[in-house]
């Protein structure tokens, strides 16, 4: 019998990840979650980028960032997200494209415990040892009490990440890129520049 991975994801980040795969452009990110056995309790969205209707790459920048947070709360790990959006086109709504494949499969082999999900308008496919949705279950449950006072912490805490490694978050900076529509996707820049 395969042993399932059982992921509960807030109503609240699903919103937001509707409402991401709603867009004309590709985004992606990682759900920063703790385990307890096969349960993961997803906590906080954390996008790394938003592309083109195509194709999107992670900001190295904001991988700089989440990677330090990682090494300062080992407690957290990660599920790496990514959209086929309304401007991707509904042929790719249910599928993964060859390059997505290569790419969630070199994570597979790097890291046997690694989970990936790409988010459509109509449907969510992950990505997973075994055989992915067979041993990995996605559970839309009610937003916790706590939610969003472990979001405000892990916010707090991706903002120290970003000052410890010489970055600020910007707020008029992601207005002038026009990232005001996302969730929570603020512009990084480097200190004293």
């Amino acid at each position: 019998m395969v042993e399932v991975r059982r992921i509960s994801l807030p109503e609240e980040l699903d919103r937001q990840l509707k409402t991401l795969a709603e867009l004309q452009q590709e985004s992606n990110g990682v759900l920063l979650y703790t385990s307890q056995g096969l349960d993961f309790r997803v906590d906080h969205l954390y996008m790394t980028n938003i592309g083109t209707a195509g194709h999107v790459q992670a900001d190295p920048i904001r991988m700089e960032i989440i990677n330090k947070f990682f090494e300062r709360h080992p407690e957290y790990q990660l599920i790496k997200w990514h959209t086929h959006s309304r401007g991707t086109g509904e042929y790719w709504f249910d599928k993964l494209s060859e390059g997505d494949i290569r790419s969630y499969n070199r994570q597979l082999e790097e890291d046997p415990e690694f989970i990936g999900m790409m988010v459509s308008p109509v449907k969510k496919i992950i990505v997973a040892r075994g055989k992915g949705e067979e041993s990995t279950l996605v559970r839309v449950v009610p937003t916790p009490h706590d939610f969003y006072d472990r979001r405000r912490r892990l916010e707090t805490e991706i903002e120290l990440a970003a000052r410890e490694l010489g970055y600020t978050f910007n707020e008029r900076t992601a207005r002038e890129v026009g990232y005001t529509h996302l969730p929570r996707l603020r512009a990084t820049q480097k200190i004293g520049r």
